[in-house]
């Protein structure tokens, strides 16, 4: 089951285990898959938080429809596809806000519903103290 990247090998029972729920087959899969697919999330995000918590959101989505996995084409093109539309996702909530002085030259903040008013972002400022 090794190999660079998604091209690994998933084999059938393994494949199959999954597809029932088996959790021992689905932490094989993720200990073989979880690697390329945050490393392919920080190449699409650019942001590793970010890519965290797309890999994670990826995997669970995976598991809820790997029954609906067919076998037509590789596994890792069909998990591949799904961190890549996490990830896509995931950056049309985003919006650039510069952060003057700040030494960064960009961040992102997720955006808020328009209100009458116009709407407004929300930006977290990583020096404020945390809310109690």
């Amino acid at each position: 089951m090794t190999g660079p990247g998604f091209d690994i090998h998933l084999d059938e029972v393994t494949l199959a285990g999954a597809k029932r729920g088996d959790m021992r087959a689905c932490e094989k899969i993720y200990r073989s898959y979880h690697t390329p697919a945050y490393t392919l999330a920080v190449r699409i995000c650019r942001c590793r938080e970010l890519a965290k918590e797309v890999t994670q959101e990826a995997f669970i989505t995976a598991f809820r429809r790997i029954p609906q996995f067919r076998g037509e084409s590789p596994f890792w093109g069909w998990l591949k596809r799904v961190v890549i539309n996490h990830a896509i996702s995931s950056l049309r909530k985003l919006s650039p806000v510069m952060m003057a002085g700040s030494g960064l030259s960009l961040r992102y903040a997720y955006r808020q519903p328009r209100n009458a008013i116009g709407g407004a972002l929300v930006v977290g400022w990583p020096w404020l103290p945390a809310w109690s």
